[in-house]
């Protein structure tokens, strides 16, 4: 290919797909290494914006968390009963106990950033 003969492009392709196999390789050690739970609570509280966090997209949620959509709605409920959560129409989840929440996250989060 001609194009991975040029430097420029190479270096930039290299570096690119390098950061992107390893964020995609943090993400599975996060899978292995952190309860459900923890994860769920990272992800919402990553996703939220002004304490709320759009569940438009079930799908690509569980995907994301590499969860299914029971097991989801097993583990939003536990946190909407522990009070971190509340679930309003339409699907959105406004957080009521932030500070809680990220303490929650606060192990997935801190592999996350650190790493």
């Amino acid at each position: 290919n001609r194009k991975m003969t040029c430097p420029k492009f190479s270096r930039l392709f290299f570096e690119k797909t390098s950061a992107r196999m390893y964020d995609m390789y943090k993400l599975d050690l996060i899978h292995h290494l952190f309860a459900q739970r923890e994860q769920l609570a990272f992800y919402i509280d990553m996703n939220a914006q002004n304490g709320i966090c759009s569940q438009q997209k079930m799908n690509s949620i569980c995907e994301r968390l590499r969860i299914s959509r029971r097991n989801f709605y097993y583990l939003l409920d536990g946190l909407i009963k522990d009070g971190y959560l509340e679930r309003v129409e339409g699907g959105d989840i406004i957080i009521t106990k932030l500070p809680e929440l990220r303490k929650l996250a606060r192990p997935v989060r801190d592999y996350y950033v650190s790493t």
